[in-house]
């Protein structure tokens, strides 16, 4: 059963779960009388079909005796196998059910409410050379409005990147490739498309297709690109001396929280994009609450967001965890703005800004804010998603949510935690650059103070030296014997 198919309310999908459904049922009475010795994993998959049918009120009441109640204290009822950790699954998969069920209601709100139809409209534009941190700040991040700054030097981000010159540079690299796919539940709907050199990513998807422009051969939508790739952890050494971080964007505690989780393969941030004509990533919102920006090297890319306020009226689904999937994207909004009366009647009702981003443009996205990018010609960019004092409370608390049922976010909420508290945030505002910071300053600032692969060849050595000494060791042990021996036999 694909869950997205569910929600699309497809026929076949919807046939699919009345067996489940019917099979649940008569295992649950063939068990027991009593709902409460009903096992957890079916109480879980029952849940989980009324919930992708829409009925969340029956799903939380059957999730609810999976729970510790309010006030801590454990129910009197037999435990399943696992105890407090099918607890925690059971924990999460409410707040899935309870985001479903509000999302439901103030969808249901605007439509009673004769909403109007949503409005066309463009991101603001602002001139990067006269625009302060501090005005930023105050005018966009804090707010959580999207801007596009025009005209960033390329002393102040990245330089102008072609594919030419990230060939020469990366060239027998291998790097991980992604591409669209439009039946995937997946975040942005991406999946993995392989592993291949640099090079030859370059030579079989790229190069076909030139520059990808309306005067060129376009690839298709679900052309593989490059997608995400962290120049920090995989090429600091070949890339990153050519790096700055924006002035506009001084502080980063995900990147100081994932260092400290993962000390050896450290931070992601900033990440590479590479991607021809006609590709694209389907609508997706970032993960964790973080902000993001982006800035362009070569090429175009069409942005399209739509605000936070109206992320019921784009149907999300939590299928798994806190990244919502679409069963519908932005296309479809434009075709309900157009010709109302198709299977999601809310899409009409969204707003969606556009823009389009050219080389030297550095778009700043809040965090919860959907969008859905495609590339407009072939295109190299740069990101990074960030945490500052905007956006921290909302990226702890989902942290937290996913740290019901896994290690990692876990640890990076402590790490935020621990940020606040100790004064970190309120040292990495004071000790902030009023001008660009290279990537290496920006990242030893945030407590990395060396690149992951410099940390890997540190351990890589050190490792050698023990074993050469152990072996060394040894060899002066059985020499020892060898020679105390000889002695004693003369």
């Amino acid at each position: 059963l694909k869950p997205l198919s569910l929600v699309r309310r497809d026929e076949a999908a919807l046939s699919n779960v009345k067996a489940l459904m019917a099979t649940s049922s008569s295992s649950s009475s063939s068990s027991s009388s009593s709902s409460e010795r009903v096992g957890f994993f079916e109480r879980a998959r029952v849940a989980s079909l009324l919930d992708l049918q829409g009925e969340h009120a029956k799903a939380l009441e059957l999730l609810e005796p999976m729970l510790w109640p309010p006030g801590g204290q454990q129910q009197q009822q037999p435990q399943p196998q696992g105890g407090p950790g099918l607890k925690a699954a059971a924990a999460l998969l409410r707040e899935l059910v309870a985001r479903h069920a509000k999302l439901a209601e103030e969808r249901a709100k605007r439509l009673q409410s004769g909403a109007s139809p949503g409005g066309r409209g463009s991101v603001e534009m602002l001139d990067a050379q006269s625009t302060s941190a501090q005005e930023l700040a105050d005018r966009f991040i804090k707010p959580g409005r999207p801007c596009v700054l025009r005209g960033v030097a390329p002393g102040d981000a990245a330089p102008r990147w072609t594919p030419e010159a990230l060939r020469a540079a990366l060239g027998k690299t291998l790097v991980p490739l992604r591409k669209l796919d439009d039946s995937s539940a997946s975040w942005a709907k991406l999946e993995f498309a392989g592993g291949v050199s640099f090079e030859e990513f370059s030579a079989t998807h790229i190069e076909p297709f030139g520059t990808g422009g309306a005067d060129g051969v376009r690839a298709p939508r679900d052309a593989p690109q490059l997608f995400d790739y962290s120049i920090w952890q995989q090429c600091a050494d070949v890339l990153g001396a050519q790096v700055k971080m924006p002035k506009w964007f001084p502080v980063d505690l995900y990147s100081y929280a994932s260092a400290r989780v993962h000390p050896v393969t450290g931070s992601a941030a900033p990440t590479l994009f590479l991607a021809p004509g006609g590709s694209c990533s389907s609508l997706h919102v970032d993960f964790l609450q973080t902000h993001f920006w982006m800035e362009m090297c070569h090429g175009r890319k069409r942005w399209r967001l739509v605000p936070r306020d109206d992320l019921a009226l784009l149907y999300p689904q939590y299928l798994t965890d806190l990244n919502p999937v679409f069963p519908a994207d932005l296309d479809a909004v434009e075709e309900e703005h157009r010709n109302p009366g198709g299977p999601y009647p809310a899409l009409r009702c969204a707003s969606v800004l556009e823009v389009v981003l050219e080389p030297g443009d550095l778009i700043f996205v809040p965090h919860g804010w959907p969008h859905q990018v495609e590339n407009l010609e072939t295109t190299v960019a740069i990101s990074a998603n960030f945490i500052d004092a905007s956006n921290v409370a909302a990226a702890r608390a989902e942290a937290e949510i996913l740290g019901l049922v896994e290690e990692d976010p876990k640890l990076i909420a402590d790490a935020l935690r621990d940020a606040i508290s100790t004064g970190l945030l309120d040292r990495l505002l004071r000790e902030a650059p009023l001008e660009a910071e290279s990537l290496r300053a920006f990242k030893a600032r945030h407590g990395e103070t060396r690149a992951p692969q410099e940390i890997q060849k540190r351990i890589m050595q050190a490792g050698s030296a023990f074993f050469v000494g152990v072996g060394l060791a040894a060899v002066a042990a059985s020499l020892f014997f060898r020679g105390g021996g000889v002695c004693r036999s003369v």
